[in-house]
């Protein structure tokens, strides 16, 4: 179980539990711990054999062991909220007179004599001084929600930084939990961090690269996807967090874990009513009375409240605590563990379907969001899911995605459509699928054309024909990952218009 960061005015947690011989003893919480998987692994194997290994270790299963492991982590709040309020005597802390001038600043390597102790904190700080890329406040308030979820959550082994920005929130918690000696004596399998945000800033490569200099065995666990928060599948074994999910993406957060019985630490920013349209169904009437009230002048405390409700309703035990308002003025931060059997279940009289704010259209299916839809995110903590998130992971492959999105059908490989009037009945056999491609081949020895026939010929009320073709532009290598841009293949479908008429006498581009 985790255990706070400062350990010197630490006090065990001991329980009391009867053998067989009624004479009571007392265990720690982590001899409850291990008892309780031993004999779960007990029941497996004897399940294995009797129904066979796909039964015994099921979803269900797997969901009902992450979730009691959640649950049962006992912290000392109080402990770690002293760690919290120690950081406001910080000597890198701003003062009132020039709070919001120097704290939005970003720390410099000149910054570094600020911290100079031997803390962790201090250490984590001088390494973001390094990277130049961080205004000093996101660094208190990320390292006091991390202390918080470290302390909560200890027992989670995956964590999704949820727009994730920097990427600060998921390094401070693998630091934390790499610097636990509780769980290096135990042996317990280490943290690894997903980070998901539609784009991946420069900010977030400096941060990786010196983080990964001073602490390079993390680089192993840590993974940065760009994509959409709706590509998300959570998992209960994998944690959401966010520190300042902006507006709406609280309320998704939120309602994707009442959904799925994912744990959650979430430090909500930006209330606002606009975008409430991702909302949780277990506070049904909380979201309606606030959507429906002409003004709302406590509207971050009754949006926060909605939250909590929600979770609350699905069956979470949930823990709100606030940061020191020195960090930032949006400080609740709101922890959820999901029941040991899943997420209660919604009564009909609560399934609704979500009202749209009053002026908007119904949302349409655009090519890009038919395009995001070609690939979700894996929140599930095992070997396959991990192992895909590497293959979606880092800015190369982002771009990739890019690139496909922007061209015809999102494929790998441009294309671009020819239409043109056919040569007289007695010529119009030259021009077919392949003459075109060897056409559009000819002119750059490193790319090959395809050239596909789309639908039936058109034919005009005076008797001529036209065709549609679609020409489809790559690279000879196949084994290269190169992939040809957009712009050049534009290019060359340029040459192939200008040389149509002259290649098939009586064609004429339309």
């Amino acid at each position: 179980m985790a255990q706070p960061l400062n350990r010197t005015n630490r006090t065990k947690t001991t329980y009391s539990i009867t053998p067989c011989d009624k004479t009571t003893q007392t265990r720690g919480p982590r001899t409850i711990l291990l008892l309780g998987k031993v004999t779960f692994s007990l029941v497996c194997l004897w399940m294995s054999h009797r129904i066979g290994p796909s039964v015994a270790y099921s979803q269900t299963a797997r969901r009902a062991l992450a979730s009691a492991a959640a649950t049962t982590c006992k912290w000392d709040k109080a402990n770690v909220a002293a760690e919290v309020e120690a950081l406001t005597k910080h000597g890198a802390l701003w003062n009132g007179s020039e709070s919001l001038q120097k704290a939005r600043k970003k720390l410099k390597p000149r910054h570094t004599s600020l911290f100079d102790s031997s803390t962790l904190f201090d250490e984590f700080s001088t390494v973001i001084c390094q990277s130049g890329s961080m205004p000093r406040k996101e660094v208190f308030e990320t390292w006091g929600a991390a202390l918080y979820i470290h302390a909560r959550f200890g027992s989670v082994r995956r964590i999704c930084d949820t727009a994730a920005g920097h990427g600060l929130l998921a390094w401070a918690l693998l630091v934390l939990d790499d610097a636990d000696k509780t769980k290096n004596e135990n042996e317990e399998r280490p943290l690894t961090a997903l980070c998901v945000d539609r784009r991946m800033p420069q900010s977030a490569e400096a941060i990786q690269s010196a983080m990964e200099r001073r602490w390079p065995h993390l680089a192993e666990r840590f993974d940065f996807v760009e994509g959409s928060l709706e590509q998300l599948q959570p998992h209960p074994t994998c944690l959401l967090a966010s520190v300042h999910a902006c507006g709406g993406l609280s309320d998704l957060l939120v309602a994707s874990a009442a959904k799925t019985g994912a744990p959650i630490a979430l430090v909500p920013c930006c209330h606002s009513r606009k975008k409430l349209v991702n909302t949780s169904e277990y506070a049904r009437e909380a979201y309606d009375s606030i959507m429906n009230s002409e003004k709302v002048p406590d509207l971050a405390e009754r949006l926060d409240e909605a939250r909590e409700l929600a979770l609350n309703n699905a069956g979470f035990d949930v823990t709100s605590v606030f940061l020191p308002k020195i960090f930032t003025a949006k400080n609740r931060l709101i922890m959820a563990s999901p029941p040991n059997d899943g997420p209660r279940a919604l009564p009909s009289s609560q399934r609704f379907s979500k009202p749209l704010i009053p002026g908007k259209m119904p949302p349409l299916e655009t090519a890009k969001t038919q395009f995001l839809g070609k690939f979700s995110i894996p929140c599930e903590d095992t070997d396959k899911s991990r192992a895909d998130i590497k293959t979606l992971a880092g800015r190369a492959t982002a771009n990739l995605r890019k690139n496909a999105l922007h061209r015809k059908n999102h494929t790998n490989s441009p294309e671009h459509d020819i239409s043109m009037w056919l040569p007289p009945s007695d010529m119009e056999s030259t021009v077919s699928e392949k003459a075109l491609s060897k056409l559009a081949s000819s002119f750059d020895p490193t790319v090959e054309c395809f050239a596909v026939q789309l639908g039936d010929a058109f034919v005009h009320s005076s008797g001529r024909r036209a065709k549609t073709y679609r020409v489809r532009y790559q690279y000879i290598d196949n084994d290269s990952d190169a992939i040809l841009s957009n712009e050049d293949a534009k290019k060359i479908h340029r040459e192939l218009y200008k040389v149509i008429s002259s290649t098939f006498p009586g064609a004429e581009c339309r």
